[in-house]
């Protein structure tokens, strides 16, 4: 089985990439993987959220080239070792996403937060991509932002397993007109004040409120990925 590379991608922002993301990976590292997550998104929130500012190598150095990944990435506090974002990404190409191939002796899996819209970062990053997971939630943006990422991908002439996650989603009957197009990652996340208030500090919802049912929603969530992922 190829090496496992997850983009978290929606067209629309505002609709948890970046907390999926960072969940994912400390869910994935919870069940022992060796999991390094990756900020591809110019805003760095990832970055933030993991507790580090302003980092001297980011994913801008490593993918234009300048950087070799090992002297760029750290281990985060949840066991998984991340690769810093950089507001500069946003105005170059990435040259280099090839290199996330020959990972596999370093890595499990790959986990890569992306920004919204279709941009030369997420075309690039979809050309290595074996599994895209998009979040929605109840929002008709959050909806067409996913229908965007799924034409994206079929004008692009890739191919990676394409999966929706129902994130903070009410809307029963919303669900069923988007789930229709897509092959559903389950459980559905529930809306959770917890995941707020884990979104203002250095950890993701699972260290935060270990036993909030929000995070074992998560972990369910996390092991049917891993499980396609083949990494059980």
């Amino acid at each position: 089985m190829n090496f496992p590379i997850v983009l978290i991608a929606n067209a629309a922002g505002g609709v948890g990439k970046t907390t999926l993301t960072h969940c994912i990976s400390a869910a994935a590292a919870e069940y022992g993987k060796k999991v390094l997550a990756i900020d591809c998104d110019p805003q760095a929130t990832l970055t933030f959220r993991c507790g580090i500012e302003n980092p001297r190598l980011t994913s801008a150095e490593v993918f234009s080239g300048e950087h070799q990944i090992t002297n760029a990435i750290v281990k985060t506090m949840e066991r998984f070792t991340l690769l810093p974002g950089a507001s500069r990404l946003a105005s170059q190409d990435l040259k280099n996403v090839n290199l996330l191939n020959t990972l596999n002796d370093d890595f499990d899996l790959c986990i890569i937060d992306t920004p919204s819209g279709p941009s030369s970062v997420l075309s690039a990053l979809m050309t290595v991509a074996t599994y895209v997971v998009i979040p929605v939630n109840s929002s008709f943006h959050s909806i067409r932002g996913a229908l965007h990422i799924r034409d994206f991908q079929r004008n692009s002439g890739v191919s990676p397993t394409m999966r929706l996650v129902m994130n903070n989603s009410d809307d029963p009957t919303l669900d069923e007109t988007v789930t229709h197009d897509f092959t559903v990652l389950e459980p559905a996340l529930p809306r959770a004040l917890e995941v707020k208030k884990a979104e203002i500090t250095t950890q993701s919802v699972l260290s935060f409120a270990s036993h909030a049912q929000i995070s074992s929603d998560i972990r369910e969530l996390s092991y049917s990925l891993l499980e396609e992922l083949g990494q059980f």
